[in-house]
Order: structure tokens, then sequence, then C-alpha cells
């Protein structure tokens, strides 16, 4: 008398076993809600920032000047950060919960976000001689308060050049540290395998 093996006993050779549940849609799901929440506190400091610029430098003993350009930009630009993170923070979430929805939205997020990344870079190159003038305002007003502190031995001159320099070089590399979440996701959830396993998941 033959006996069939049970293919739903596990310990049978010809059981059928689930696969084990994949660990990614925590990862990412779990790494997008951080970085979600922690652009959108500073895009709300940066929107302050910007908007109390001229009030915060008098607070510090400094008369310095904020050209409005740089003051509409920067919170122009907060606003539509924080709703750029608002999409990746429910992106996130969806993952998290392994609903199919959130894989699309997330993907849609790194285009966006890139794409402003871009956007940020030229805008932030067309501005520099706005920049350049809030510096050299601010460098004014350092040196006029350690004249008055006897300090007048520390007082150092603006250099241009090097200012500019080194917006041109913090302009770059906040782009390229930027645009590494966006460009791994981008990549990661365009993957077939990533494709062949949302489709098992609820929308």
């Amino acid at each position: 008398m033959s006996i069939t093996p049970d293919a739903s006993d596990p310990f049978e050779p010809n059981a059928e076993v689930e696969p084990a549940a994949t660990r990614w849609p925590t990862a990412i799901g779990v790494i997008s809600i951080i970085y979600a929440l922690g652009g959108m506190l500073c895009q709300v400091g940066a929107a302050v920032s910007s908007l109390a610029s001229s009030w915060l430098m008098k607070l510090g003993g400094m008369d310095v000047t904020v050209p409005a350009v740089l003051k509409v930009i920067g919170s122009v630009t907060a606003v539509v950060m924080f709703f750029v993170g608002l999409m990746l923070l429910i992106g996130g979430i969806r993952v998290l919960r392994r609903r199919a929805s959130g894989i699309p939205l997330l993907r849609r997020w790194a285009v966006v976000r890139i794409v402003l990344l871009l956007i940020g870079v030229v805008v932030g190159i067309v501005l520099m001689p706005a920049q350049l003038d809030m510096q050299r305002s601010i460098q004014e007003a350092t040196n006029e308060r350690l004249r008055e502190a006897g300090a007048a031995d520390r007082v150092t001159e603006f250099d241009e050049d090097k200012t500019w320099r080194n917006l041109v070089i913090t302009t770059g590399v906040t782009a390229a540290v930027a645009s590494i979440y966006p460009l791994f996701l981008a990549f990661y959830l365009s993957r077939g395998k990533i494709a062949d396993e949302v489709q098992h998941w609820n929308e």
C-alpha cells in the first residue's frame, strides 16, 4: 500500500514551500519616511528663515539687507519641496504596508526630485550675484562689529572670487548628495524582479 505525500507538509520532498517575505519594502519604506519627515521639517525651517532672515540678522546685531529675490525664491522653493516630501512620505508608507500603489508614487517622486535638483542648480547659478551681494553685506556688518569691539586686527576684506568659488562648490556638492537617494529609487524600483513581486501586492 503506497502513501501519497501531502503537498502541504513542508517536511515532504515534493511539498510546495512559500517564498520567504523580502525585506526591501520595509527598508525602503522606513528610509523614505525618515527622509521625507526630515526634509519636510528642514523646508519649514528654510521657509521661516527666508522670510525672517533680515530680522534674524538684526537680532545678531548686524544690519544686513537680504535681497528680496532670495526671500521669494527661498520661500517658494520651501513650499514646493514640502509637498514633494509629502509625496515621498505617502509612497514610503504605502510601500512599508506593501501596497502596489506606493511603487509608482516613489518612482514619480524620484523623477520630480531629480528635475527639481537640476532646476535648482540653474536657479542657484542665476542668483549668485544676489548671493554675493548678501555675503558682502554680511562681511561688512561683521567687520563693523569687530571694529566696535576693538578687534580691528581681525577685520578681513571680502574676497569675491573665493566666495564665488565656494558658492559654486556648495551648490554642486549639495545637488550631488541630494540626488543619491532619488537616483537609487529610480533604478532599483525599475527592476523586473521588483515589478514581478509587486504584482502580488494589494492596491
